[in-house]
């Protein structure tokens, strides 16, 4: 039983950085998705190639900068990526692209064993932002730290919307003790 629920935490912290990806590939702003699919797919220095060739039309914007962190972190060059999350927070335009930066600035602490800080990131992109993938991070955050409670506390207050997802609902039923 006991390697059953380390099998299924690691496979929860590998789901957490997925399903945050996959949110943060949908920003309109900029004309960068297929860059983040080309790191995404592990042709990560294509990806950054044409990162550069853009940065003239994108540099002002923040889905850029968020881009070349998530290519960073796939690289695992963890210093790179908090480098430019920084100067992604600084072009954010509202609330919700600070809560994506917030939210990837958690992912990026908690691969770098600061869970205290990824909790603190988590929860400032949850309280600027209407993204689901802080809470889900957080959760299971709580839960790999074996923080049970406070994972059903997120649980109890999530959105709806969350209960779609079959990753929120294997996370939820972990908790539960299902």
């Amino acid at each position: 039983m006991k390697n059953a629920r380390i099998y299924l935490l690691v496979c929860l912290l590998i789901m957490s950085c997925a399903h945050q990806s996959q949110i943060n590939t949908q920003i309109p702003e900029a004309k960068v998705e297929g860059t983040e699919i080309d790191c995404r797919l592990g042709e990560i220095d294509k990806g950054f190639n044409k990162l550069q060739t853009m940065y003239k039309d994108n540099e002002m914007k923040s889905s850029y900068w968020l881009t070349l962190g998530n290519c960073s972190i796939l690289k695992m060059d963890f210093d790179r990526a908090y480098y430019f999350f920084k100067i992604a927070l600084t072009k954010t335009k509202d609330k919700q692209e600070e809560a994506r930066v917030y939210n990837n600035l958690g992912v990026l602490l908690w691969k770098k064993n600061n869970h205290k800080d990824a909790v603190e990131h988590f929860l400032e992109a949850k309280k600027r932002g209407t993204l689901l993938s802080p809470i889900f991070n957080l959760c299971s955050l709580y839960v790999s730290q074996g923080q049970l409670e406070l994972a059903q506390g997120l649980i109890s207050e999530a959105p709806k919307e969350l209960g779609r997802d079959p990753e929120w609902k294997m996370l939820t039923d972990i908790v539960k003790g299902q």
